[in-house]
């Protein structure tokens, strides 16, 4: 099956991967490592396709945190297309995982699974400093996750390097 692209700006690609599964979609964020390629066009996008469920990736275009404009204006796109599923469940990893819980609220997240997300990484909110490097004040204000960012069920596999 082919992909779509749903979404694209300076900072993110949003894709929409078809599946045959009509009871789920996943929504999954991209670990700060990935680009956007046709190769793997969307973070898990390999089992999702095994399985048959479809899948709307974000894949940042930079170590970038996935910035709020950009994600709020995919939203409309990706709104649409995830509103007739009976679950809307979240997956992501490290960056990606700070972003399924940060957005879950957004995209009406049923569960979200998240390994070992940043909680942030600005520099006056956290101890660990090994992403606070990336850390952009007009891209990341207000980035730390709250629980009112992530509604609904969430697993978070943590990070062995943050206690």
């Amino acid at each position: 099956m082919e992909n779509s692209i749903l979404y694209e700006d300076a900072h993110l690609t949003c894709v929409e991967q078809f599946g045959t599964q009509r009871d789920a979609v996943i929504v999954s964020f991209g670990e700060m490592l990935m680009r956007p390629s046709p190769e793997k066009p969307i973070w898990a996008g390999a089992p999702l396709r095994k399985l048959g469920f479809a899948g709307i990736g974000f894949v940042a275009k930079a170590e970038n945190w996935f910035p709020k404009d950009s994600i709020h204006n995919a939203a409309a796109a990706v709104r649409s297309r995830i509103a007739n599923y009976p679950a809307r469940i979240g997956y992501g990893f490290s960056m990606g995982g700070w972003a399924v819980l940060n957005y879950a609220q957004l995209f009406n997240l049923d569960i979200s699974i998240a390994f070992s997300p940043q909680y942030s990484i600005n520099p006056e909110e956290i101890n660990d400093r090994r992403f606070s490097r990336h850390f952009d004040p007009l891209l990341h204000k207000d980035m730390a996750i709250i629980k009112q960012k992530c509604p609904g069920f969430n697993v978070v596999v943590c990070d062995p390097h943050d206690p």
